[in-house]
């Protein structure tokens, strides 16, 4: 079997289970072969050897039973590097990318700040702290944390981010850990990295005592626990933990938007990622708790996802 015949068996098995068969096939293949763009279009007449084309149409088999394509690759791209996922995480989607965006805006500013008042001190000490909660794969605070620390390099800054990854998963953790060695390299001492970062488990603040935090991003559970059963069948393949927010979807939103306040130096931000019609309810949960300048941004479709506010 060549390469065309094999992604166009691909894109037939997989079939209606899939809005994007051939797209699903063709990242199946070349994730498999190790093939980027033009070396699998090069490849299109070449045979594919037996062991090979087996194991991929095995693994398309699973796309067609309701697995997601990231689970089966075990990797998704986000903002700027490639995550591990696995069926402990939520997969890592281009609308989060909108969160980031805004973080960064709202950190970077000070962290050069910062980072300009202690330019003439020898001492190499955190000049911003972030908490991911709800981390997941850490794609949110680590892609925050390596941007800020790029700045710090780009101004040749000392000092460094601190950040802490916090989940209720095991399972999660451990993958955030995978990613935060990957991405960020070691930590240990701090002196050595423009990132010091650690991974906690536990219920939500329970994982971080009184520390205080400059930011703090969270991705929570945030859907209706009645609507789960309806969502497309690879949604309903990824950690329930991860997506079920109770009967109004606001379980733990409004159990972090509570907390959050007692966790942020004055002046800290959160922004908080959350369902496309739950906007003005999560800025009135904000502004009850004693958030200032809050506002809702939309996503890449123009739908409510971010809520931003400040202490």
């Amino acid at each position: 079997m060549t390469t065309e015949q094999l992604y166009r068996e691909c894109s037939r098995v997989i079939g209606n289970a899939s809005d994007t068969p051939a797209l699903d096939a063709r990242i199946i293949i070349q994730d498999a072969l190790g093939l980027d763009d033009s070396a699998f279009m090069l490849k299109g007449p070449h045979e594919v050897p037996s062991i090979d084309a087996e194991r991929i149409l095995g693994m398309v088999h699973s796309r067609r039973d309701g697995t997601p394509v990231a689970y089966i690759t075990g990797h998704r791209g986000f903002f700027m590097d490639d995550f591990l996922v696995n069926e402990s995480t939520l997969i890592p989607r281009a609308d989060t990318e909108v969160l980031v965006e805004h973080a960064i805006s709202k950190s970077k500013p000070i962290t050069l700040y910062k980072a300009d008042n202690i330019a003439h001190t020898p001492v190499n000490r955190p000049l911003f702290s972030i908490l991911d909660l709800c981390c997941g794969t850490g794609c949110i605070g680590i892609s925050l944390a390596k941007t800020l620390a790029l700045e710090l390099e780009k101004h040749n800054a000392g000092g460094f981010i601190e950040l802490t990854l916090s989940d209720i998963s095991e399972g999660a953790a451990t993958v955030c850990r995978q990613n935060a060695s990957n991405i960020l390299g070691a930590c240990n001492p701090c002196k050595r990295s423009k990132v010091c970062w650690k991974v906690v488990t536990g219920d939500l603040f329970s994982t971080v005592g009184d520390s205080l935090f400059d930011i703090i991003v969270t991705n929570p559970p945030y859907i209706r626990s009645d609507v789960i059963p309806t969502l497309d069948e690879q949604v309903r393949n990824e950690p329930l933990l991860a997506l079920d927010g109770g009967d109004d979807g606001l379980d733990a939103i409004c159990r972090i938007v509570e907390d959050a306040p007692k966790h942020l130096v004055t002046g800290g931000w959160m922004l908080m990622e959350i369902g496309f019609d739950q906007g003005d309810a999560v800025k009135r949960l904000f502004a009850s708790a004693g958030f200032v300048d809050v506002c809702v941004e939309k996503d890449l479709g123009g739908r409510d996802r971010v809520v931003i506010g400040r202490i």
